[in-house]
């Protein structure tokens, strides 16, 4: 079967699916699908030594994408990286509803150097412009989580999601020789309940021993609007 109706009929079944299930158990996180797509530009890449094949795997990947598009009402979270932007591919046409999200490199080096209120501000400047499908109603919290988790491992970061510890799990934890970063995640909380949510579970008490610096971080979203609306990095202490 043709490839193309392959990938159209997979997103129409599994945004069925998941409304279904939602409909039995209004616990199940969510209505509609969320597409992943790793270095969604490589095959064009590796076949540059001969543009016509490349112009062909072009135009082929350009009918798959575009089943994407003709299906926005099915597609919850869309996530694609790449090296080269998609615009520049003519991949999709027209693409409307996709937002490049492309991170600077050096939010993670702010992360790393403890320049917290630069990394908050381009952390808020992400999350403010990061698109959400138009049959979602509202946001939960691993939404962001996943976004966060994706935009640290690609610094070269060890990033553990939904840690799971003996009284508890935190959200996220990124590892570095630099430091370890306990991330508690909050969806109209202020970040105060995050801060004694890590310090009543002992979140960090599993990286004491490293000797490594931990910082306890802790960011407050808007259900409203969506947006990180506040957000802040305190040092772990013993006491």
């Amino acid at each position: 079967m043709d490839c193309t109706l392959n990938f159209a009929r997979a997103i129409e079944w599994l945004d069925a699916k998941s409304r279904d299930d939602h409909a039995k158990d209004p616990a199940h996180r969510g209505e509609g699908v969320v597409i992943l797509i790793d270095e969604y530009d490589a095959p064009v890449g590796h076949a540059l030594d001969d543009l016509a094949k490349a112009n062909a795997i072009r135009a082929r990947m350009s009918a798959v994408y575009s089943q994407m598009k003709n299906r926005v009402g099915c597609i919850r979270f869309l996530f694609m990286t790449g090296v080269s932007k998609f615009t520049k591919l003519s991949v999709f046409s027209a693409p409307s509803n996709i937002r490049d999200m492309t991170w600077d490199a050096s939010l993670g080096v702010k992360l790393l150097a403890a320049d917290w209120p630069r990394f908050f501000i381009g952390l808020k400047s992400l999350y403010a412009h990061l698109p959400y499908g138009p049959t979602e109603e509202s946001v939960q919290e691993f939404s962001y989580e996943r976004v966060l988790y994706t935009l640290l491992a690609t610094q070269g970061i060890e990033v553990v999601a939904e840690d799971r510890q003996s009284n508890g799990r935190s959200d996220i934890v990124a590892k570095h020789k630099r430091g370890i970063y306990i991330f508690e995640l909050k969806v109209g909380g202020p970040v105060d309940k995050a801060f004694a949510q890590i310090c009543a579970k002992g979140y960090a008490d599993p990286y004491v021993a490293s000797g490594k610096p931990i910082w306890l971080v802790g960011l407050s979203f808007d259900p409203e609007s969506r947006k990180l609306v506040e957000c802040a990095a305190v040092p772990h202490s013993l006491n």
